[in-house]
């Protein structure tokens, strides 16, 4: 971890065989980013990218340096498929295979709306592999393959999205965004209008669906298109399509297929989709296609591969099935790309029979349905899963967003009734549905509106060791989606130069240090404490470990947090309507660091309990106030959280426009990063701290040992002197 202060340990063990005098810490330095000179020499150039020493011969020497690089060899397996948005086309791959450009951005979150989002690539990064591999397996049926070290993204205490390590993963609690493609601008279609199925776009679209669950193109003849019907009453419905589309072309249809010549169409179907049943895949200009297209190439791939049914528990089940994975996987992905959620899963027939190709099939959550104007091409059964399903089903458990406990407080205010029970209930298993929550104005309410859903960890199990292995360097949010959305954390290294220009230096002397090792560029493992391990009565159970209030305030990370808070007709900005109805609240230099809308200026420091984003939520009229003519109204004013000052490096604000009036913009949302130092370890107790032990413990004062005697009162932990007095 890299801290704000970083400390090599104290006692080191020697190298002995090194002819300097070096410790193994100092020589893991220059593994973990420490940069020393190669030659002896004078140092002509310093700038982000590197540190240039000239020798004695007059010779330049580069030496590269890190500016918040992708670092740490923390990597995902090259059969890991990534999607990448270059200028208006779109690539999608394993990552093994992807070539890195200047502008390309990945799928990924925004961590503010929790929406997907293109996300610029930096980097790419290929390294030989000296970890184990493991594979963690969600409930969705999604899978990816990290190394020991990467990191997994999940909901932290904090309320901020947060890397998690596989080791550190729970199955069966611990839950990862799965984001959705992001939507371009020329998707904003009437989707949702069965009239889409008249579009030109809409019946290519279904015919290449088709093609990929029934048809294949003849290797002996040139052209020949042929596509399965089964039974044959629906062949008339391909009549009329093709004849639409296809005029000039002669249809061949019997009992079984439609057959048809045409050498650029089918050398179109081949190049976009493969041939054979095992070997069929989506290629990745597919997904610029417009959104009618890819709806119909859905429609006509369930036309005929979908399955349909009404299961015990009232829901409506659509599968599909494939013997290519490739074409499963492209299919959920295009499924996304149309905001749909798809569980997978896997068919293994082989074993039964040698002849049989095993299977992969996807599932459309049910409550996603309604987001396909149309699921089958053929009339008789999209009117048949028109009788099966239902406007409302019960939230899917992908719905289920994290519920750490720094919302608690703030959600049990906004809800009632049947709401407020069902969130009491979700917070003792760790998630809520969004629907309880998603009008509440703080993270977890943008959790609730976001399209995001969130997966459960199922399993984690070590696999086979792989040579290479690959990773994405993502500016500023450091996470990118693979596998089908899910999203994955990495991280970055930056060095420090400590030397300048003019500078002579010796060779093996330290040009730069990094942020995981100390300023002498040894590996700095963490902080050197003095521990006290207290026993109880001689017995080794239940024992303190007592740290020093100096020793908690040091073993601080770097950290920056993300707020925002909506703006409508029930929240209300602005600080001098915050001040009319609540003088009292905060003091004259609090506020002089806030706008007129009531929002933190740029560059402030902020110091604890100081307001960064001030609102008034009007709670609606009760026959009181009506009585009295008056608007009971509620402050959520944000305060800074931590127990640290807090700097903000700038905001995002949006506003209303009023053309027509001269009056100050009126804000719609506020979103402010605060750059402050987060606790990484307990801090150590203070008078009125509440804490959970069981021993007698002793702590050392200006006078001696004083023994403390702690006790029980529920979930609280008291704590008594000598005396019996309270402290």
């Amino acid at each position: 971890m890299p801290l704000v202060n970083p400390e090599a340990a104290l006692v080191q063990n020697l190298d002995d065989q090194d002819p300097d005098g070096r410790s193994f810490d100092e020589h893991a330095g220059v593994h973990a980013g420490a940069l020393r000179s190669r030659h002896a020499g004078e140092v002509v150039a310093i700038d982000p990218d590197r540190i240039v020493v000239r020798d004695a011969e007059g010779k330049e020497q580069e030496h590269q340096t890190y500016n918040n690089f992708s670092f740490n060899r923390k990597s995902v397996t090259g059969d890991t498929v990534v999607i990448i948005r270059r200028g208006a086309n779109t690539w999608r791959g394993p990552i093994s295979e992807y070539g890195w450009q200047p502008g390309d951005k990945a799928q990924s979150i925004d961590p503010v709306t929790f929406e997907a989002a293109w996300q610029e690539v930096t980097g790419y990064l290929r390294h030989k592999n000296d970890k184990r591999l493991f594979r963690v397996l969600y409930a969705s049926g999604r899978a990816v393959n990290v190394t020991e070290d990467h990191s997994l993204i999940t909901l932290s205490e904090a309320g901020e999205l947060g890397p998690v390590l596989p080791a550190d993963c729970v199955p069966g609690k611990t839950r990862s965004p799965v984001v959705f493609i992001p939507e371009r601008a020329d998707d904003k279609f009437a989707r949702y209008a069965r009239s889409v199925k008249s579009t030109i776009m809409y019946k290519w679209g279904a015919i290449a669906g088709m093609y990929l669950a029934a048809g294949c193109v003849s290797k002996t003849q040139t052209g020949l298109v042929q596509i399965a019907v089964k039974p044959a009453s629906r062949i008339a419905d391909l009549q009329r399509l093709f004849a639409a589309l296809l005029p000039e072309v002669s249809i061949n249809d019997s009992v079984k297929n439609i057959t048809f010549t045409s050498f650029p169409i089918g050398e179109w179907l081949v190049a976009l989709f493969g041939s054979g049943a095992n070997h069929k895949f989506i290629a990745p200009r597919v997904f610029d296609m417009p959104c009618d297209f890819r709806l119909g190439l859905v429609n006509g791939y369930m036309a005929d591969d979908g399955n349909l049914w009404h299961d015990t528990n009232g829901a409506v089940q659509v599968t599909g099935v494939s013997t290519s994975i490739k074409l499963r996987d492209g299919l959920v992905d295009i499924l996304a790309s149309l905001g749909v959620f798809c569980t997978v899963f896997d068919v293994p027939v082989n074993h039964l029979n040698p002849n049989w190709h095993d299977a992969w099939g996807f599932r459309i959550s049910s409550g996603h349905l309604h987001k396909l104007p149309i699921c089958f091409f053929y009339t008789e059964r999209q009117q048949k899963l028109d009788r099966l399903k239902s406007d409302n089903y019960r939230a899917s458990p992908y719905d289920g967003v994290p519920f750490p406990k720094v919302f608690s407080r703030e959600a049990y205010k906004g809800l009632h009734g049947s709401a407020l029970k069902i969130m009491y209930q979700g917070a003792f298993k760790g998630y809520v549905s969004k629907h309880c929550v998603k009008h509440l104005a703080n993270p977890l309410g943008a959790m609730g509106r976001a399209s995001t859903m969130w997966d459960i960890v199922e399993s984690i199990t070590e696999i086979p060791h792989e040579e290479w292995v690959f990773d994405l360097e993502i500016a500023g949010v450091e996470m990118f989606a693979v596998n089908n959305g899910l999203v994955v954390h990495n991280s970055a290294i930056h060095n420090t130069a400590v030397v300048k220009p003019g500078d002579t230096v010796k060779a093996g002397q330290l040009l730069a240090h990094s942020n995981y090792t100390d300023k002498d560029g040894t590996l700095a493992m963490g902080l050197n404490a003095r521990i006290a391990l207290i026993p109880f009565k001689g017995w080794s159970m239940d024992d303190a470990q007592v740290i020093s209030d100096s020793f908690a305030r040091r073993l601080l990370s770097e950290a920056t947090s993300t707020y925002a808070q909506d703006f409508d007709d029930d929240i209300k900005g602005g600080k001098h309507h915050f001040q009319s109805l609540f003088p009292d609240r905060f003091i004259k230099e609090q506020l002089a660091n806030l706008d007129e809308h009531g929002v933190a200026k740029p560059g402030t420091v902020l110091q604890p309990g100081d307001p960064f984003i001030l609102a008034v939520f009007s709670r609606g009229h009760t026959k009181a106030c009506d009585a009295i003519r008056t608007t009971p109204t509620a402050v959520l004013p944000l305060v800074l959280p931590s127990s640290h000052p807090a700097q903000i490096p700038g905001f995002i604000k949006e506003c209303a426009k009023r053309d027509s009036n001269p009056r100050p913009t009126r804000c719609k949302r506020a979103a402010l990063p605060l750059s402050y130092p987060r606790v990484s370890a307990a801090m150590p107790i203070v008078r009125g701290s509440g804490a959970m032990a069981r021993a007698i413990c002793k702590t050392m004062n200006d006078r001696g040992h004083l023994r403390i005697a702690v006790c029980h009162s529920g979930r609280k932990a008291h704590f008594l002197d000598n005396h019996g007095k309270f402290l």
